[in-house]
């Protein structure tokens, strides 16, 4: 075998090793263990108009709770001009101590004819008005309000549909309503 040949053979035996050792995997496992207990500082609860006769006949401001409080169903019923519901839903922190900042995320806005609009307002307990959210346009709020450990923001709802176009006749509207202890990042 000539010198030629052997420095060949010696190039490929290296580079078969080195390929060996670069495809060489090593795994190392940490054991993490993660305990969950739940907890559930805010609720929804039904705001003083819920229940309460709407327009039409037979037709009341419908406010459903999940079994829990995590979740909620609204059934108005708003007619031509701006039709205004008053406190039919509020948000309670139950905390003795800790506050919560608050944040809407419209996921499914409302779908009204020409110039017409939907918007929920927001007070805290005492009635000071705090912001309005746009219903008809998807997206998501800063934080724009502080829910005080034992106190509730209250829900309203504005309606104003224009003349000359149709009622609607099942338009559902989706939101959600974010907390978060923090308010350093927008809520993902």
């Amino acid at each position: 075998m000539d010198k030629r040949m052997k420095i060949k053979i010696s190039l490929i035996i290296v580079a078969t090793l080195a390929l060996l050792l670069v495809n060489a995997a090593v795994f190392a496992y940490y054991p993490v263990a993660v305990t969950v207990t739940g907890v559930q500082p805010v609720v929804f609860i039904a705001g003083d108009n819920a229940g309460e006769p709407d327009l039409g006949d037979g037709n009341t401001i419908v406010v459903t709770l999940g079994a829990n409080g995590a979740s909620a169903s609204i059934t108005v019923h708003p007619t031509y001009q701006t039709t205004y519901y008053k406190d039919v839903l509020r948000l309670q922190n139950q905390d003795s101590e800790k506050s919560y900042y608050v944040a809407i995320r419209v996921n499914d806005p409302a779908e009204l004819e020409g110039a017409s609009t939907a918007t929920l307002r927001i007070y805290d307990s005492t009635g000071k008005f705090i912001d309005a959210v746009d219903l008809t346009t998807t997206g998501t709020t800063d934080w724009i309000a502080v829910l005080n450990a034992e106190d509730y923001l209250r829900f309203d709802l504005k309606f104003y549909i224009e003349e000359g176009t149709s009622l609607p006749s099942s338009e559902t509207i989706g939101f959600e309503v974010i907390y978060s202890s923090q308010n350093v990042e927008s809520a993902p």
